[in-house]
């Protein structure tokens, strides 16, 4: 999903829109991806920078930049 899709606030954690969202995918073993430059908002949010961090390694959610960064996390 590119990330001007999203809605307000989805990356102000505490809205807790993205966790509630990545939860639900989860109990229906979906993955979601948000694609888009997002270093902005990662580097005034210490605590998106975490959750952004955490979600990636876990990998079965994933924030990238764009799609090669998506392709290649995939390979």
């Amino acid at each position: 999903m590119p990330v001007s899709r999203l809605a307000p606030g989805f990356l102000d954690l505490s809205t807790r829109l993205a966790g509630e969202v990545f939860q639900k995918m989860e109990q229906y073993d979906r993955r979601l991806v948000i694609q888009g430059d997002i270093e902005a908002d990662i580097a005034a949010s210490k605590s998106l920078h975490d959750f952004v961090q955490e979600t990636n390694r876990r990998g079965h959610h994933l924030f990238v930049p764009d799609r090669d960064s998506l392709l290649a996390r995939l390979a």
